[in-house]
């Protein structure tokens, strides 16, 4: 190759550098390298022109996606979470208690829908080491039962398969020593229920554990949801998530769920608009916003940078395994649809439970 054509591929490299934003100078350099020698495609996702992001409207976002929003958005605009909780909010909302339990992964992490709901569920700690599992209801009766009557709810965004997310609703009244509770899910495309099987699994942990307070349940139900219009486009099966996460904050509020109109193909708007909320409540250079970030807007996925470097550990140190990971039989609800098998894709989550962090502040990795 000549002097000159050498300047000019040199030039071209850093031109597109300069193009791709948002991701680090190495390893889009390592990219550039590759596409000289015609061993790799770099695929750009759609351009917003208004904001000049490129976002992946083909991500399906991850309970650490979910969780990193939710819990920011808790953290910055309701008050955050109860000195020393991870799942209850500080502040009543209109006259609720308010538990956001975390995002539940069962067909990804084989975990149990009822993993927060019951702490026995949850893996148990070597022989010798301290036990400290805690599910929300740890946190919860405490404060309901220092009222004659009160109300509470909890909030979970929950992987029915591996593509699809819903967002769960229960419902508890105490009056008295008396608990009446309804369980619901709400489906992106549309009204929603749980399944026969999840329902079982979370009621009979919800009994379980409010009796063993000395409370009973009086009623206890599942109900179908009463948003039947749809907010996911039926030609859209890759924002789910994203749609969940801003379902769970207004279900938090209790906001109505109904849209004139559902989401375009893609959600491209509601997946920026909360990549720009994060930017601007954390920085540019906070761990867990860049983290995000590289998710949300990376159309490269991994698949040629070297996955076993020094970050993919770092991130590795973010996440919250509840449960070994392990193949489990997938849900199915009743409300739901079936949708071909994509257990290949290559995601990973980030930053799955960052509770602590949120709640003070703190720059924590979970070892």
């Amino acid at each position: 190759m000549s002097k000159f054509n050498q300047e000019q591929q040199s030039d071209l490299q850093h031109e597109q550098l300069n193009m791709i934003p948002f991701i680090q100078p190495e390893i889009v350099r390592s990219e550039v390298e590759n596409l000289a020698q015609g061993l790799a495609k770099v695929k750009i996702s759609s351009l917003s022109t208004k904001t000049g992001i490129n976002i992946d409207c083909s991500y399906r976002y991850t309970e650490g996606n979910i969780d990193t929003y939710v819990n920011n958005f808790i953290r910055f605009n309701l008050g955050g979470f109860n000195e020393g909780c991870q799942f209850l909010l500080k502040n009543k909302i209109e006259n609720f208690y308010v538990i956001y339990s975390g995002a539940v992964d069962n067909a990804e992490q084989g975990s149990s829908l009822d993993i927060f709901f019951d702490k026995q569920k949850q893996l148990a700690p070597d022989s010798g080491l301290r036990d400290d599992r805690k599910d929300v209801f740890d946190e919860l009766l405490p404060v309901i039962c220092r009222e004659e009557n009160c109300k509470a709810k909890i909030l979970f965004p929950y992987n029915i398969t591996n593509f699809h997310w819903l967002t769960g609703e229960i419902i508890l009244i105490k009056e008295g020593k008396n608990v009446s509770v309804e369980i619901t899910a709400h489906n992106p495309y549309g009204s929603g229920s749980v399944s026969k099987d999840n329902y079982q699994v979370v009621r009979s942990a919800i009994i379980k554990r409010i009796e063993e307070s000395g409370l009973t349940v009086s009623f206890i139900k599942g109900q179908k949801s009463q948003f039947s219009l749809p907010r996911q486009n039926s030609e859209d099966d890759a924002s789910c998530g994203v749609i969940a996460a801003e379902e769970i904050i207004k279900r938090i509020q209790n906001i109505d769920l109904t849209l004139d109109n559902s989401y375009p193909v893609g959600a491209e708007q509601l997946r920026i608009s909360q990549l720009q909320y994060l930017e601007e409540k954390l920085g540019q250079g906070d761990r867990v916003f860049q983290l995000f970030r590289k998710e949300v807007i990376s159309q490269f996925r991994w698949e040629i940078y070297p996955y076993d470097t020094e970050e993919k550990s770092e991130i590795d140190k973010l996440k919250y395994p509840l449960q070994q990971r392990q193949t489990r039989d997938s849900y199915i609800e009743e409300e739901s649809y079936s949708k071909p098998d994509q257990s290949d894709s290559k995601h990973w989550s980030i930053a799955s439970k960052i509770r602590t962090e949120i709640n003070t502040g703190k720059d924590i990795i979970h070892n």
